[in-house]
């Protein structure tokens, strides 16, 4: 509708009530240069489309504030395929978005897709937490964030199942000091407190979710037992500040065990590769493999025990740690990868 205006500084109303139809407000502003700030979008809605507000304010590079979406918003919380890719870049490229309200659009396929990428100006951004969770949503979250070199808590979002689910999320936010919500790695949490597992591929659900986060101490606490194909894949690679490895937790809600290798080749492929701020690691007993380059250039890291649950380490799964004096192998471990400790020069036990 103003795709390029670029002498537009401010926009229409989109805050009353209204069904939105098919690609209703796609690419709406995008490229108004000159568009300063917007109010709500989306207000008392009942329904949406598939790409509603896709790609609406796109390359505004001068936007600053935005309302809330779809703030009095779907009080049922329904899941229908009409939200599938509704957000999807909706404010990429905005380098000048300093702050926007609540999200109250529910994750589905690919729904915030790129929603934020590259607005290099965003600090913060309200939680998006929904009673319960998302079954079958592939690529929701991808690339949400990636490259927001300001943002410096990451807001907690709503566990959902789905391939690539959380891939690239948190990418290159290289302000991005913690992020508090709990992932749950096998599912979602239903409202009851029961969880939902998958029935579609979790494969890549978490890679490179944090990757190039080079300010991040606090991750996340994980739920869980099984894991995807890939899904750790350099989800943390290269967080230099990371002090120790992620929280991963007894299942509480199912009464299993924490960490387990039950399902997905090199769920943690490269998972840790980098963060030469890890001084130290406790690898859980439930943990039978380390997969290829989980630890690879952890040069913090100066002694490992390796429980007697593990009976694989894959190849260069520790390679150029070079601040390792010392690592304990319990007879357990009938297999070592190629270059699992290549150039850990100061090994000496």
């Amino acid at each position: 509708m103003f795709n390029g205006c670029t002498a537009l500084t401010s926009g229409i109303n989109l805050s009353e009530d209204h069904e939105y139809t098919r690609a209703a407000c796609t690419s709406m502003y995008e490229n108004c240069t000159s568009l300063i700030s917007v109010g709500d979008i989306g207000g008392n809605i009942y329904d949406l489309a598939p790409s509603a507000f896709a790609s609406m304010f796109k390359d505004c590079t001068s936007l600053k504030t935005a309302g809330h979406i779809c703030t009095r918003a779907i009080d049922n919380y329904g899941y229908s395929l009409s939200f599938t890719a509704c957000c999807m870049s909706m404010f990429e490229g905005c380098t000048s978005l300093e702050s926007v309200g609540k999200n109250r659009v529910p994750p589905h396929s690919s729904a915030f897709h790129k929603m934020f990428k590259g607005c290099t100006s965003l600090t913060a951004v309200p939680d998006s937490v929904l009673p319960h969770g998302v079954e079958n949503a592939r690529d929701c979250y991808r690339e949400m964030f990636m490259n927001c070199s300001a943002l410096v808590v990451g807001p907690v979002l709503t566990n959902v199942c789905g391939e690539s689910a959380f891939r690239e999320t948190f990418r290159n936010c290289t302000s991005l000091a913690s992020y508090s919500g709990e992932l749950q790695i096998d599912g979602y949490l239903n409202a009851d407190g029961t969880i939902i597992h998958p029935t579609d591929s979790e494969s890549y659900k978490y890679q490179n979710m944090f990757n190039g986060c080079t300010s991040l101490i606090n991750p996340p606490v994980l739920h869980g037992r099984t894991f995807g194909e890939y899904s750790f894949d350099s989800a943390f690679k290269g967080c230099t500040s990371l002090q120790y490895v992620m929280r991963v937790t007894a299942d509480e809600r199912t009464g299993t065990q924490s960490i387990k290798y039950t399902s997905g080749g090199n769920a943690f492929y490269q998972a840790f590769y980098g963060c030469t701020g890890l001084t130290s690691i406790t690898i859980p007993d439930s943990v039978t493999s380390i997969g290829n380059y989980a630890f690879s250039g952890c040069t913090g890291l100066t002694s490992i025990t390796i429980p007697t649950s593990v009976t694989s380490i894959d190849d260069y799964a520790f390679d150029n740690c070079t601040g390792l004096t010392s690592i304990t192998i319990p007879t357990s471990v009938t297999s070592i990868g190629s270059n699992a400790f290549y150039n850990c020069t100061s090994l000496t036990n």
